[in-house]
């Protein structure tokens, strides 16, 4: 199944299940924003699938879901790429 021209958000995506799905959506050819508190985590899971799928399909976008204000600028960013 092609996902070319899909945008995907997956929280909990630094690791486990949230990494595994952010890597099949972007082997599919989806453009995935993964979130999670854990910078570092981040960082390394967009570097390691954007390495595995030849392109730059996985942005990192730190959040905390407890905060409001936080999942709103979360948002924003992401519209406004």
């Amino acid at each position: 199944m092609s996902l070319k021209g899909k945008k995907v958000l997956i929280t909990g995506g630094g690791r486990g299940i949230g990494a595994a799905c952010a890597s099949l959506f972007a082997e599919a050819g989806a453009k995935v924003a993964i979130s999670s508190r854990t910078v570092s985590e981040l960082e390394a899971q967009a570097q390691q699938i954007n390495k595995k799928v030849g392109t730059q399909a996985v942005s990192a976008w730190p959040v905390d879901l407890e905060s409001p204000s936080s999942i709103e600028a979360l948002f924003k960013k992401i519209k406004s790429e």
